[in-house]
């Protein structure tokens, strides 16, 4: 019967898994992804207004999924940030968080413009994510080339120009 004792336990985990949070992997090496489109989604804003992924499309970008809760996502966050801001390649972060509060405190009370908030099933079923952080590059057509699954230093040159290429931005 001890062995017994953790099956309730281990019944319940398995029953309320959802999206988990994950390290940092040993390299940025991305992963090739074929015929996925991400314009489906919607996407809420701090003020709760809903609206399509698509109307952010028309360049490329790097689409972001994190979670306030996720370690590793609040240790890469600001540097994703970032590379807006030295490349200018459109970032477009999305919340798996229930509700905006917590990504407003995340952001010390105010989220960028460019943070947003989208169903946690939505984006498994569109994206196919299961892990977090999860970071795609996306064509100005919005499909999906490129994704990185765990936590990534975005200041680091090499990744920077990997970005660039897979996105045909090379300068």
């Amino acid at each position: 019967m001890p062995a017994m004792r953790g099956l309730p336990l281990a019944i319940s985990a398995v029953l309320s898994m959802s999206i988990g949070c994950g390290g940092a992997p040993r390299d940025f090496q991305p992963q090739r992804v074929a015929n996925r489109e991400v314009s489906e989604l919607t996407i809420f804003d701090d003020e709760g207004n809903d609206q399509a992924l698509a109307d952010h499309l028309g360049s490329p970008l790097v689409l972001h999924v994190f979670a306030s809760w996720c370690a590793a996502c609040r240790v890469e966050l600001p540097a994703l940030m970032q590379l807006e801001t030295d490349t200018h390649i459109p970032v477009v972060a999305l919340s798996i968080d229930p509700t905006f509060g917590r990504v407003r405190a995340l952001f010390g009370g105010r989220a960028p413009p460019n943070v947003f908030r989208v169903d946690e099933q939505d984006v498994r079923r569109e994206l196919g994510v299961s892990s977090l952080p999860q970071t795609f590059l996306v064509d100005a057509r919005g499909r999906v080339r490129v994704r990185f699954a765990g936590a990534r230093d975005w200041s680091d040159d090499d990744l920077r120009d990997l970005v660039r290429r897979e996105l045909g931005l090379e300068e």
